[in-house]
């Protein structure tokens, strides 16, 4: 197989924003349009309209991770 090389320019530039900066920027807006915010055990019933937001979970442990492959025929 031969060498090729292909080059462009990606106008116009994008900006990136991490995942805990939107989060932050969501709930700033939630919170300015009159969400309460609940950081605590909720038991019983969960009052509507309710978002359940609690974060990512942590990796299994070694030896214990699961691992897929994809394909596309």
């Amino acid at each position: 197989m031969g060498r090729a090389e292909k080059r462009w320019r990606l106008d116009p530039p994008a900006y990136g924003l991490s995942r805990y900066r939107m989060d932050q920027l969501l709930l700033e807006n939630a919170l300015a349009r009159g969400a309460r915010l609940v950081r605590r055990k909720v038991e019983g019933a969960l009052p509507a309209p309710f978002v359940w937001a609690v974060g990512r979970t942590d990796a299994a442990p070694r030896g214990e991770r699961l691992f897929g492959f994809k394909a596309h025929f």
